[in-house]
C-alpha cells in the first residue's frame, strides 16, 4: 500500500508555500529581543511621507517568519541607530546617562 504524504511539521506549508529563495534573500533580519527591557513611552512627530512607508513595511511583512509590528521596526532602527552614533562619537560606549530630564522642542545644547 503507498503511503500518503506526510504534511510536515506545519499544517499550513501545504497551504502558504515557502517564499522564493530570492523574495527569502531580500527578507529583512529578525528583530532583536529587547522585550525583557523595560519600556517607556516616547512621543515623536516624523514627516508623514515616514509615517506611511513604515505603515507599509509592518503590514507587509506582519505574517510570519517576519511577524513585524510597528513597534519592533522602531525599536530596532533607533536601536540600530544609536550604537552607530555611539561607535561613531563614544569609542563604541554607552553615553552616560542623562541627570536631569530632556527639554522638548529646541534641540538640546550641550
Amino acid at each position: 500500500m503507498k503511503r500518503r504524504p506526510a504534511i510536515g511539521n506545519d499544517p499550513l506549508d501545504v497551504l502558504m508555500p515557502a517564499p522564493p529563495a530570492d523574495r527569502l534573500a531580500h527578507a529583512p533580519e529578525a528583530p532583536r529581543r529587547l522585550s525583557s527591557m523595560a519600556k517607556k513611552k516616547m512621543t515623536i512627530e516624523p514627516p508623514v511621507e515616514l509615517v506611511d512607508r513604515v505603515k507599509a513595511a509592518a503590514v507587509a511583512l506582519a505574517a510570519p517568519p517576519h511577524s513585524l509590528t510597528i513597534a519592533a521596526l522602531v525599536e530596532r532602527a533607533l536601536l540600530a541607530e544609536v550604537e552607530r552614533l555611539e561607535g561613531e562619537y563614544n569609542q563604541g560606549q554607552p553615553f552616560p546617562k542623562l541627570t536631569r530630564k530632556l527639554r522638548g522642542g529646541r534641540p538640546v545644547e550641550p
